[in-house]
């Protein structure tokens, strides 16, 4: 998309608008690395699965299906929700999570921006994000619905 002209809006002042340039891009290859991580992260735990079935002799089956979803929920809670506010991937893409006033997100914040992020993807397919693309600031709608933003670090 083209370079964005408009001011920030006031509800975004804590920002700068540097902090917004090129951020799609980055965001989009920021979560293609994160997928990454937990594709090996859920292939780890399919593993442990399969083992823990084999030895409980098939008692402890339903783990493996009850895991993987919980791993990719807590992955996206723990990391935005403590700390740097930033996966693996935002960080090496110099990006951060934000809540609407500057600060980091709580951990509430975080839980539920999770849970919007996997019901909006499972509900439309991925097409939700499409409207980053026409977003000023390259917001997804579970970034807007938990007063988030995705920023590059400030220098």
């Amino acid at each position: 998309m083209s370079q964005n002209t408009q001011p920030l809006p006031a509800m975004l002042a804590p920002f700068v608008e540097a902090q917004f340039q090129g951020l799609r891009a980055r965001r989009f290859v920021a979560h293609m690395l994160d997928w990454f991580l937990l594709l090996i992260a859920f292939a780890l735990a399919v593993l442990a699965g399969v083992v823990l079935t084999v030895l409980s002799l098939g008692l402890l089956a339903p783990f493996v299906f009850v895991s993987l979803p919980i791993l990719g929920f807590l992955y996206f809670v723990l990391f935005t929700g403590t700390g740097s506010g930033a996966t693996p991937g935002m960080r090496a893409f110099d990006l951060e999570l934000r809540d609407i006033g500057g600060g980091s997100p709580i951990m509430l914040q975080a839980c539920i921006r999770a849970l919007l992020y996997f019901v909006t993807w499972a509900m439309t397919g991925g097409l939700l994000f499409v409207w980053m693309l026409f977003d000023a600031r390259g917001r997804a709608v579970h970034d807007i619905l938990t007063s988030s933003v995705v920023v590059r670090r400030r220098a």
